[in-house]
């Protein structure tokens, strides 16, 4: 059971094709789980325990703002220098505490930008799945590139601002909710995808522009 053309070449094996039509990632998932019978939504639970575990990594402050600076390939990240300068912003103008997550292979990276944001903690690799959803529910606001964290912020109800250029928001961004989506148009014809080592298309996207888009 699934979509045709997107098993690697083994659409043989499916007992019950679905046609291939330009749609949400999201529905055209959940048309294979309707197909099987059953229903879904976009719904995130956490337990006490996990929400315990979270708030114990969540600084005392007025306004704490979570930037997720990694994704699963490199040509959906904007540039580490952008967070950056972004983070300055936030905690000088707004007097925001910025919290950077990231699982323990972003690491670096996370404390990185964390090293140079007065204030900044990173919490890569510290919390593992359901406690970073819980952290992220109790986030004022989120900032992030095109990954798995803008959908928890997303399902947790967390104000959430998604950076796009080389992927489709239409296809694959926040689903049918208020979260605000900044995207610019590819800069390669046609997009390198997963063969870009510098996602150029993504620095079109300002650290100016993306302040003026958060509303706090």
């Amino acid at each position: 059971m699934g979509t045709q053309g997107s098993n690697k070449g083994l659409d043989h094996l499916l007992t019950h094709p679905q046609d291939s039509i330009n749609i949400h990632e999201i529905e055209r998932r959940l048309k294979i789980v309707d197909c099987a019978g059953a229903k879904a939504g976009m719904e995130l639970f956490v337990t006490e325990k996990e929400s315990e575990k979270a708030l114990k990594h969540l600084p005392s402050a007025p306004l704490v703002i979570g930037m997720h600076p990694g994704a699963k390939d490199r040509f959906k990240q904007w540039n580490p220098k952008y967070f950056i300068e972004l983070g300055r912003l936030l905690a000088q103008e707004k007097g925001a505490l910025i919290l950077i997550t990231g699982d323990l292979s972003e690491a670096k990276l996370c404390e990185e930008i964390a090293n140079n944001i007065p204030r900044a903690v990173s919490l890569a690799g510290k919390l593992s799945l359901r406690p970073i959803s819980a952290l992220i529910a109790k986030l004022d606001f989120f900032i992030t590139n095109d990954t798995g964290p803008m959908h928890i912020a997303v399902a947790m109800n967390t104000p959430t601002l998604a950076l796009f250029s080389p992927t489709d928001p239409m296809l694959c961004g926040p689903y049918k909710t208020e979260a605000t989506v900044l995207a610019k148009p590819k800069t390669c014809t046609p997009c390198l995808r997963k063969k870009c080592r510098s996602p150029f298309c993504m620095e079109q996207i300002s650290p100016q522009e993306v302040y003026e888009l958060i509303s706090l």
